[in-house]
């Protein structure tokens, strides 16, 4: 927000159809640019929708959408904290790779139940 704010941007009232993704536009020059956010799933308390997946689906989307020359992602410096990337360092890929990944979040661990626990 402190980018969309810096520069003035509007608020799209639309977003990108079935997702909750805010979309901020405005101009930056003669060159016409939107910031596209992943939002909130409410239907889980409101929690920001965070890692790969609603990544790929927020950017599907807004491809869809908007047919953009050029897409930045930031947001994922913190990923490469093991190999030494800090909060704003920036990255300038020459390709792509998916891997599975968990998001560990204190106090959110799934348990598990046997599967005899749910017959009757």
């Amino acid at each position: 927000m402190p980018l969309v704010t810096h520069l003035g941007f509007t608020k799209l009232a639309e977003g990108l159809p079935g997702l909750p993704a805010t979309v901020y536009q405005g101009y930056k020059g003669a060159m016409l640019v939107r910031v596209v956010m992943n939002g909130k799933d409410e239907k889980y308390g409101g929690v920001n929708c965070v890692g790969t997946v609603p990544a790929a689906l927020t950017t599907y989307a807004a491809v869809q959408s908007f047919q953009p020359d050029l897409i930045l992602n930031a947001g994922t410096a913190g990923g490469f904290a093991a190999k030494g990337g800090k909060i704003c360092d920036v990255y300038v890929a020459s390709g792509v790779a998916f891997h599975d990944r968990r998001i560990f979040i204190p106090g959110t661990q799934v348990r598990l139940q046997p599967a005899y626990a749910w017959r009757r």
